[in-house]
């Protein structure tokens, strides 16, 4: 039996202080060694399930609420400092102009995978569109997936059989 593991690691700087984050994933390859596309496409499973924990997990951490006990102490009444005001957001307009990805779009690894992940599966674009339409319940162009629907449809093909894909 072939065995695959999978590291990630990312370090996360905020307000000078950093945070470091790590997940392994070990899993078995039912492919034998000479059928190498399929072991790669196993290990690029691994790969993308390792990644979307470890997204997970950083967005998490970082939406946590702060723990009051490391909350400065409120300022002296006979302190000679005043105190501070909190930084106030960046302010940005609901929509702009800007080309710049929202953190919640699909990775372009997700779309690329998902599409060879069709390809291998045996289905044309039309096929691949009416699959993200049957699993996330409306019609979906690729390049408007989110990272959670681009992983449900991921999920949905990789645990077909041949058969049903079509």
């Amino acid at each position: 039996m072939l065995r695959a593991s999978v590291s990630l690691s990312r370090k996360v700087s905020h307000d000078f202080n950093s945070s470091g984050y790590t997940v392994t994933l070990d899993g078995e390859v039912p492919h034998p060694p000479d059928d190498a596309e399929a072991v790669l496409e196993k290990v690029a499973e691994l790969f993308h399930l390792a990644e979307e924990a470890l997204a997970t997990e950083i967005e998490r951490d970082q939406n946590r609420q702060p723990d009051p006990k490391d909350a400065p102490p409120p300022p002296q009444a006979n302190s000679t400092r005043s105190p501070r005001a909190e930084p106030l957001p960046m302010n940005r307009p609901a929509s702009s102009n800007c080309s710049a990805p929202s953190p919640n779009n699909a990775t372009p690894k997700q779309l690329q995978f998902l599409q060879n992940l069709g390809k291998r599966k045996g289905l044309s674009r039309d096929d691949l569109d009416g699959v993200i339409a049957q699993v996330l319940g409306s019609a979906k162009r690729t390049s408007d997936l989110s990272k959670r629907e681009a992983g449900q449809v991921i999920d949905h093909l990789t645990n077909l059989q041949p058969e049903e894909s079509r």
